[in-house]
């Protein structure tokens, strides 16, 4: 069958023909061939500062006919409708304190006129919401010939009608056909090239191609946007092995950053069209694509992003850590996970110029194709790029604190606002973590006196004694309301840790046991172990490969801390007492075992059972609870010395919660008074004693409920450091065949008030005692420092006896201790100690002699006994010398630890 054609269908197709032959020869001529050699004609800088010629005149005749109509102009509000102060909830509340009254934070204590400050603040979040404008348009001062971005448009002249007019027809008939064009050349050519260049072997040659492919398509597409990008600082662009890290306002930001360079990309895998892009480029470039089960796996993801940045052939990994778009006017919370890979960062910041088209993508209100769609309908995508200096994670910085610095650089340098939100509020209802921080700030502008005074005090012993090595044992880490303050303990440690008063203490090991939410071994225990530089011989001892290893750097677990491997912690058991019925609670002890010169030591924070009513504990002598107490600590004596670990000399120090004799107490404070005892129920159950004067006017003498020690005569407890006193402290004499401590001479340590003006004083809830103490084994008295005439090289005291540090003073021991091998001075502080070595080793067989003079001397002469019948050989002095030193992992030429100790 034959065709005919008419003339005219003839012509129509020869001029299409044409058409399309010249619109492709124009795209590749003037577009495509200079995006494959990244040059610009510099056709677009023409056309942006033609339209913003346009705008103007257009914004002009705006004002002039609205002024003209007697109309009121929108105007944004740029910085909010409330105008803001940038100050600290401290200063704020401060500031409403003295305009109501004239009292001040001199006296941290709750004001009524405090809760001003948080209402005002909830009217103001109400009235200007920092977050949810972040997720809306950017509103314009100018009308750049878009309804869309500006609510000032309505018909104010014929001239200008028309020019809107013939600008919709320029967007929509010519610039939206020519960007999908060139939007389908860009994408096709990725998947063709990037598809050619995975068959070739890897190598460089497959490198350089993949560069080059993808450079040249993402420049297409670029070009699809009509974007115009200045590239800032290019001298910090990102380098392999790194991530780098930018603000996020679009998906576009994508192919912006692509177009000046390569980057290995990050994403879950997708179906469609897009997984067909996924699979075409993963076979160049080692992109990193999750399975959608594989997302939610933190540590999957963490494992996948270190083990790429550890290969330096690698392109950088490209990351937006807010993990949503934001609309071109601030930063906001970056998520940690990319920040705790231990990698070189590069901070890149990216706004947007809002006059030629607004690239943010709100994703609750557009999809993908209508946001596309907008895109290749504006004027133009206009923004700058800054590549900022790369940082890496400094030393004590943690995953989030390391992120927020960035974040902030990011901001400056963006011109950006910096926001503490995290950007998933869009989509979420406000975390009660939020309100909680507000709640832990004011917390601690309350209890901020108290703090600074009790760390002043710790630095200044720390100066005046100049330590070597200091132990720092904490109990009731996070208090009463641990579930609450358990942040604030982290940020605790750590200030003391890089502070500059202990920065010549380069080497440190800090275990916090902060995971409340392991009931059955959460202890709120924290240690902390300080090591000056001038201390160079010094290990601490893996529990589970029973071998000591040399300390480095700052070392800080905390957590649940049941997998570190340099410490041994545990609570004491639910069922320990089932005859007593003893309330449990998070009471324990934590180990730790270290040399020091060639002399091994344990170390144990101690927590003990406290007496739980006071009226219980005056009705036997001893109380019921010293006899708790005396169980856990036997307890804790018998894991120190049991067959697991080798026995060493050991210090236990922490809250013991010893107490006085309260029943030959009250006796003898009320022998010439008159005891009565009330009674309530129907059972006669005790509630109060009350002791009176027999004579006079019956003046109370003695108030004693449950919670309730009303002495008097309380002042007595601090006379001549409570001397009067210590023969009703009793309970340590139980524990004389194990233990022993220095002579005492300070006042009771507990219980003091937690008023600020009151740091002397004794709160009326229980009968003062020495309840934190230093105690040591008989074989570590072996270790102190005595004089000639025997005199004790020991300082026992308190810290900070005349300020408030809460209702425990802690405990100060500095010891001069010789070794024989070494002399230490070493400082405890309350539960903290230091040693510094200042003379030379002496002889090996002084090691020995010393060694054989502890109290396990004939347990090791039978174990090395043994050994040597096994054929340990004897050192060049016919002795059992080098089994011995092995046995101490120390070497016997060098003094060095090397060897692990073997359990017996």
């Amino acid at each position: 069958m034959a065709f005919f054609f008419f003339p005219f269908d003839s012509l129509i197709c020869v001029l299409l023909g044409i058409s399309f032959t010249v619109w492709f020869t124009l795209l590749l001529v003037f577009i495509i061939v200079p995006a494959i050699f990244g040059v610009s004609l510099g056709i677009r800088k023409l056309y942006m500062k033609t339209l913003l010629k346009i705008f103007k005149w257009a914004t002009l005749r705006i004002e002039r006919g609205a002024k003209e109509k007697n109309h009121l102009l929108y105007k944004p509000y740029t910085n909010g409708i409330i105008a803001k102060e940038p100050m600290s909830l401290e200063e704020e509340i401060k500031e409403i304190r003295r305009s109501g009254s004239s009292k001040d934070l001199s006296s941290p204590e709750f004001e009524m006129s405090d809760i001003f400050y948080f209402c005002r603040k909830g009217v103001e979040s109400i009235m200007d919401d920092e977050v949810t404008k972040r997720f809306s348009p950017e509103e314009l001062e100018s009308w750049n010939l878009l309804t869309r971005s500006n609510y000032n448009f309505q018909h104010i002249s014929l001239r200008l009608t028309v020019l809107w007019g013939l600008g919709l027809l320029i967007r929509y008939c010519f610039l939206l056909p020519l960007r999908i064009t060139l939007a389908f050349t860009g994408v096709g050519l990725l998947v063709v090239g990037t598809t050619m260049v995975g068959i070739l072997p890897n190598g460089r040659f497959k490198n350089f191609l993949s560069e080059k492919v993808h450079l040249m398509c993402y420049r297409i597409c670029v070009r699809a946007l009509t974007a115009i990008i200045t590239y800032h600082d290019s001298e910090n662009k990102p380098k392999n092995g790194g991530i780098c890290v930018a603000n996020h306002t679009s998906p576009i930001d994508v192919i912006i950053l692509a177009s000046d360079g390569c980057y290995a990309m990050v994403g879950q895998v997708h179906g469609g069209l897009m997984g067909i892009i996924q699979r075409s480029m993963v076979k160049a470039c080692p992109h990193i694509w999750f399975e959608r089960s594989e997302v939610k796996d933190r540590s999957l993801v963490a494992k996948r992003l270190s083990d790429h940045v550890e290969d330096k052939t690698k392109l950088p990994i490209l990351i937006f850590p807010e993990g949503t778009c934001i609309n071109n006017t601030s930063v906001m919370m970056f998520k940690k996970g990319s920040f705790e890979i231990g990698t070189t960062m590069y901070p890149v910041a990216i706004k947007y110029d809002p006059r030629f088209g607004d690239a943010f993508w709100n994703s609750s209100k557009y999809g993908m194709v209508s946001y596309l769609l907008r895109m290749m309908s504006s004027w133009a995508i206009v923004c700058s790029v800054w590549y900022l200096p790369p940082v890496t994670r400094e030393e004590g910085e943690d995953a989030v604190q390391f992120a927020n610095r960035v974040k902030s650089a990011i901001a400056r340098q963006g011109g950006l606002v910096d926001l503490l939100w995290d950007g998933g509020l869009k989509r979420e209802k406000v975390k009660d973590t939020f309100k909680e921080e507000q709640q832990k700030l004011y917390s601690k502008m309350l209890l901020g006196e108290i703090e600074r005074d009790w760390l002043r005090e710790f630095y200044k012993t720390v100066h005046r004694h100049q330590p070597r090595f200091i132990a720092l044992h904490c109990q009731e880490v996070g208090g009463k309301d641990y579930e609450l303050n358990m942040d604030q303990v982290e940020m605790f440690f750590r200030n003391i840790l890089f502070s500059e008063e202990m920065k010549d203490f380069d080497r440190a090991c800090v275990y916090v046991d902060k995971d409340f939410k392991i009931k059955n071994s959460f202890t709120a225990l924290g240690s902390m172990y300080f090591i000056h530089k001038s201390l160079k011989q010094i290990y601490h001892y893996d529990f589970k490969v029973k071998e000591f290893k040399a300390v480095s750097g700052r070392n800080i677990h905390l957590g649940s801390l049941d997998s570190v491997s340099t410490l041994e912690k545990e609570r004491f058991s639910k069922n320990f007492w089932p005859e007593v019925g003893f309330k449990w609670s998070r009471k324990g002890y934590m180990r730790t075992r270290w040399i020091i010169h060639n002399r091994g030591f344990d170390l144990v924070n101690v927590h003990l059972f406290h007496d739980a009513s006071n009226i219980v504990a005056c009705r036997t002598s001893p109380s019921v609870y010293s006899g708790n107490r005396e169980k856990a600590f036997r307890y804790i004596i018998n894991r120190l010395s049991d067959n697991r670990y080798t026995p060493l000399p050991f210090f236990m120090f922490g809250d013991f919660n010893f107490r006085l004799d309260l029943r030959s107490l009250v006796q003898a404070l009320c022998s010439s008074a008159e005891i009565k005892m009330v009674k309530k129920g129907t059972n006669n159950e005790e509630e109060k004693v009350i002791c009176k004067e027999k004579d006079g006017d019956h003046k109370l003498v003695l108030c004693i409920e449950k919670k309730v020690f009303e002495y008097q005569h309380q002042a007595a407890f601090r006379e001549e450091n409570g001397k009067a006193f210590l023969k009703y402290d009793k309970e340590i004499d139980r524990y004389s065949d194990v233990v022993g401590e220095e002579e005492i001479h300070f006042p009771p340590s507990y219980p003091y008030s937690e008023d600020y003006s009151q740091p002397t004083q004794f709160m009326n809830t229980r009968c003062p005692a020495w309840c934190d103490r230093v105690l040591l084994s008989h074989p570590a008295r072996h270790i102190i420092h005595r004089g000639e005439e025997g005199e004790s090289g020991v300082i026992y005291d308190t810290l900070g006896s005349n300020v408030c540090m809460g209702d425990h003073k802690v405990r100060c021991r500095i010891m001069l201790s010789n070794l024989r091998l070494a002399r230490f001075h070493v400082l405890w502080i309350k539960d903290q100690r230091t040693l510094r070595p200042d003379l030379e080793l002496s002889k090996r067989r002084q090691n020995w002699q010393s060694f054989s003079s502890w109290r396990y001397s004939r347990r090791y002469g039978q174990f090395f006994q043994s050994r040597h019948q096994q054929g340990w050989p004897l050192s060049s002095r016919g002795s059992l010398m080098t089994p011995v030193l092995e046995f101490l992992g120390v070497e016997e030429e060098t003094g060095s630890v090397v060897g692990s100790e073997e359990a017996r």
